[in-house]
């Protein structure tokens, strides 16, 4: 499998044109539905493209396109990156161990979850809400709340999901070119992820640098072209 990291992550399903003229409205069967028939899962699905949540990590577990699932794990935030020749000889394996072990799920408790908005032509927003420890800090309060980041006490991860169906440009030929030179094809299903790393008074005062902010997931080994939101690997 192939391991996945970035520090927003977002894509879209391969998409297919035909002939004749569009409307704004998206085409039929690409609506958004939710899907919470199976316990503790949350589906959003949209034109064949498929984003599953555990309701009870609070992860996204499943994203599938024409029932192809792409994901081999759940999709968690991570602080960790390999290190290269520089930190090796800064020792930053070791003296920078606490981030990574604070990016296993073990360390990461669900403090929300919730289906903020589901709008069948307009798209989907999803919310998911972690407290973050590190070997600094091995026990998570439950008792502190919901205060996160600068004036409390607990570090939290909070990352926003945009789910948007398929839509076609207004009153313009489908895979035609406009005045502004671009191309207008129809816009394929997609999935937009924004995350925020909150640290708390404790973690900003006993956390060494932090080495990186982002998600990681396993991907399916089939896949062999990736796009880099940055420089990316190398």
């Amino acid at each position: 499998s192939r391991v996945m990291g970035g520090d927003a992550a977002s894509g879209s399903a391969p998409s297919s044109s035909s002939g004749g003229r569009s409307s704004s409205a998206p085409p039929s069967g690409s609506t958004i539905e939710v899907d919470r028939s199976t316990p503790s899962f949350l589906r959003v699905i949209t034109s064949g493209l498929v984003a599953g949540f555990n309701t009870t990590s609070g992860a996204l577990s499943d994203l599938s396109y024409l029932g192809r699932n792409l994901l081999l794990s759940e999709m968690r935030p991570n602080f960790w990156r390999a290190p290269v020749d520089n930190d090796l000889g800064w020792q930053t394996p070791q003296k920078l161990k606490m981030w990574r072990a604070a990016s296993h799920a073990k360390r990461q408790t669900l403090l929300h979850f919730s289906l903020l908005k589901a709008e069948p032509t307009r798209g989907a927003c999803l919310l998911s809400s972690w407290r973050v420890a590190s070997s600094l800090q091995p026990r998570i309060l439950a008792h502190q709340g919901d205060r996160c980041g600068h004036g409390a006490n607990q570090t939290c991860v909070t990352c926003l999901y945009t789910i948007l169906p398929p839509a076609r440009p207004t009153a313009m030929p489908i895979g035609s070119v406009g005045s502004d030179g671009a191309s207008h094809a129809p816009r394929p299903p997609s999935m937009r992820v924004e995350c925020r790393y909150l640290p708390g008074s404790r973690m900003r005062s006993t956390m060494p640098p932090l080495p990186r902010f982002g998600l990681s997931a396993a991907l399916d080994g089939r896949l062999g072209t990736m796009a880099w939101h940055g420089k990316g690997p190398g």
